[in-house]
């Protein structure tokens, strides 16, 4: 791919067809890695808890999921908000489309403040336990996540005000959607899953499957 071939350029077949652009194909491939990535979270965290014999251990009281649920509804507001944004962009409609790219930024501020005040406010270490190691780092992962996207908004917004986002030049508009919405995804798969786990038990209510690292059977 040479780099002076313009990245918001579309390839047209003879029959008029239009394909993506190199921008398009980018930002496809980075959603794959990160998709890749949060499977891995995922797998890593059920993996681990398969061979504990209680999740988590005495001693440690889960924190309750309404934090987590308050990010969630927050960053489908974003992805809400972003769709508007660009439907106004598309239509040149008013208000502008820099107002709903600012309420998407706000709610994604609104996602990210209760990970972070829930994390500084548990009652344990990230090192005491595979189950804080695993609080701590999912709920990391997702506060990054959500981070990413925000810079995105932020700059997509900062295009718009400057004019370099229009209804004919939109490929940084189109990529932020993709992102907000990856993001509220895989936020709500990763934090349903960290909430999750510590419920589940075996048939005989005892503990959790006992099939994983440190099993005794």
């Amino acid at each position: 791919m040479f780099a002076r071939r313009s990245r918001t350029a579309h390839p047209v077949t003879d029959e008029g067809l239009r394909g993506l652009t190199v921008g398009a194909w980018g930002m496809l491939q980075t959603i794959i890695v990160l998709a890749v990535g949060t499977a891995g979270f995922a797998t890593a965290a059920l993996y681990l808890h398969s061979g504990q014999p209680a999740w988590p251990p005495d001693g440690i009281a889960p924190p309750g999921a309404g934090r987590g649920v308050a990010s969630v509804v927050a960053s489908v507001g974003a992805c809400v908000a972003i769709v508007v944004a660009r439907r106004r962009c598309l239509a040149e409609a008013r208000p502008d489309t820099a107002l709903a790219l600012l309420a998407a930024g706000a709610l994604l501020v609104g996602a990210i403040v209760p990970l972070v005040l829930d994390l500084g406010a548990l009652p344990f270490r990230w090192d005491v336990h595979v189950y804080a190691s695993l609080y701590w780092v999912i709920t990391g992962v997702v506060v990054t996540y959500h981070a990413v996207a925000l810079l995105m908004v932020g700059a997509t917004l900062g295009q718009r005000l400057v004019g370099l986002i229009d209804r004919d030049r939109m490929l940084e508009l189109d990529n932020t959607v993709l992102m907000v919405f990856f993001t509220a995804l895989a936020g709500a798969a990763l934090l349903a899953l960290l909430h999750w786990l510590p419920v589940v038990h075996t048939a005989d209510g005892v503990g959790v499957p006992q099939v994983g690292p440190g099993s005794r059977g």
